[in-house]
């Protein structure tokens, strides 16, 4: 279920977010512009000065100072223990962290969330944001994308990749809504499609509870099984009351306490492989093809399930790219496969039938839109060791590589050099 739009904010709290109206609207009836294979604009509060020195888009090492050198591997200092917050925190010491950029915009249903919500925050405006889950979040690497596409434009292109885990198009929408809202809607939203995008988002219930929905989308939502009377008032209270809405995040309280700054990236092992970098990509170290088809075979006892479309996935996807389209962003979507030897164990027992299921899913949620979808039947020949980080994700070489056969598809680069100049 969506919200049906942005919130008001007169409060002294810098989300920079302003009025507007998004009506819940259906499938539109307009049709794809589909490449060959291989209502109102929202009134947006202008962003302030910027407060600290912009990061660098490429990103260098891993960032040490987001985990605690005495903790277990694995463990950062901010978490997502919900732990209370100290009770002489005041509703000044809040604002003045959030000026400062020692908070997150606001506490969101996940630690990476925040923090590649916090990155959007503290970078000028990318052209080209890349939306999706985990497989597009591990699978297009925004400085290999910005490379290619610099020379056609006759500039630096900047990417910025907002793909989160889990995440269908409720999610993906609220993070559009919060860079629109702020001021950081890009030229480009690149949206990649994967094999379950078209289902109901699942990950959105979790998200659409917590303080950051509240503040970027509001309470103003159908009552039901799924937005409760109780679910309204909690989200009221968030809105109204800074002390409310950060009472549970005392992890984030604590390093404002302490002067840092609210990170733009994680870092989940000490050697540094993996990590989420300040520009939204996923680091994971990749499998050789051998380990990449034990494990797929594995995975493979349980039949996932045929890829299919939900309404409220259609739905939500429809409200996405609406939201995204009033706010003048030129929308470009793409599949993204499975590895090949994920692809063929699956096609191995659904008698040939799962990869078409996947196609048609993909074609039905973007049909009724006019967005510029780029199907994709498989990776390129360049897929071998390394490539993945499991039969599902790509590793970062293999995100280079996949990156490139994208920007080479026949009609995405005279998209994209359009939409940014």
């Amino acid at each position: 279920m969506r919200r049906t739009g942005f919130l008001a904010l007169a409060v002294a709290l810098p989300l920079g977010l302003a009025a507007c109206s998004s009506q819940a609207t259906g499938d539109s009836g307009r049709s794809s512009t589909r490449a060959p294979e291989g209502r109102g604009t929202p009134t947006i509060a202008a962003p302030g000065p910027s407060r600290t020195p912009q990061p660098t888009w490429a990103t260098g090492t891993p960032p040490d100072r987001w985990v605690d050198p005495k903790a277990p591997a694995g463990t950062p200092i901010v978490g997502t223990s919900n732990r209370p917050t100290p009770t002489d925190v005041t509703p000044a010491q809040i604002s003045t962290w959030l000026r400062e950029g020692r908070l997150p915009p606001a506490p969101a249903h996940g630690l990476m969330f925040e923090a590649m919500t916090t990155s959007i925050r503290e970078r000028p405006a990318p052209d080209i944001m890349i939306f999706g889950d985990s497989m597009t979040q591990q699978g297009i690497d925004p400085v290999t994308l910005s490379r290619l596409l610099s020379p056609a434009v006759g500039r630096e292109v900047t990417a910025f990749n907002a793909s989160s885990s889990r995440a269908r198009w409720g999610v993906n929408r609220l993070a559009a809504d919060y860079a629109i809202s702020i001021g950081k809607a890009p030229k480009i939203a690149l949206v990649g499609i994967s094999t379950r995008a078209a289902e109901k988002d699942v990950a959105y219930d979790d998200a659409k509870i917590t303080p950051f929905a509240a503040m970027v989308q509001g309470c103003d939502e159908r009552i039901g099984a799924e937005w409760t009377a109780a679910d309204e008032a909690q989200c009221e209270r968030y809105v109204k009351d800074p002390n409310e809405r950060w009472a549970r995040a005392g992890d984030q309280i604590r390093v404002a306490k302490a002067g840092k700054k609210a990170p733009t990236s994680v870092k989940f092992r000490a050697d540094g492989l993996d990590w989420l970098q300040p520009d939204g990509f996923m680091n994971h170290p990749g499998m050789s093809t051998g380990d990449v088809l034990a494990s797929s075979r594995k995975r493979a006892e349980r039949f996932p399930g045929w890829p299919h479309m939900d309404p409220e996935g259609k739905a939500a996807f429809d409200a996405f790219v609406d939201d995204l389209e009033r706010a003048g962003v030129t929308v470009i979507t793409f599949e993204i496969p499975y590895s090949p030897v994920h692809q063929r164990t699956l096609e191995g027992i659904s008698n040939g039938q799962y990869d078409k299921k996947r196609q048609k899913a993909a074609a039905d949620l973007v049909a009724g839109t006019d967005v510029h979808h780029f199907p994709v039947t498989s990776y390129g020949d360049w897929w071998s060791d390394g490539d993945s980080r499991d039969e599902i994700h790509l590793a970062p070489n293999g995100a280079k590589k996949f990156t490139k056969q994208i920007v080479e598809m026949p009609g995405f680069e005279d998209a994209a050099v359009d939409a940014l100049r």
